[in-house]
């Protein structure tokens, strides 16, 4: 197995801020061991999926999921072993 840099791309988040809910999204970078480029991205985007802070601080409605996608994955073989991920850059709609 190899190791990817994926940067990871929400976006249609329903996210609570105070007593409101605002649409945005944000970037973030992953780190993970993959067999290639395509199965790295997948696994990245699971990892944000499984977030237990990610799930709870949404409000979408099933009708309006978030979207993810790995939008550059790059070979990071100077990377640890450990799948980890680096902060969010926000951004509203």
């Amino acid at each position: 197995m190899k190791r990817y840099k994926v940067l990871v791309h929400a976006e249609n988040l329903k996210v609570r801020r105070g007593r409101r809910y605002q649409k945005g999204g944000f970037y973030t970078t992953v780190f993970v061991s993959g067999w290639d480029s395509s199965e790295a991205g997948q696994i990245a985007i699971e990892f944000i999926r499984q977030d237990h802070g990610f799930s709870e601080s949404l409000g979408n409605d099933s009708d309006d999921p978030p979207r993810l996608s790995a939008v550059e994955v790059v070979d990071e073989p100077d990377a640890t072993d450990a799948t980890q991920r680096t902060g969010l850059a926000f951004y509203t709609e």
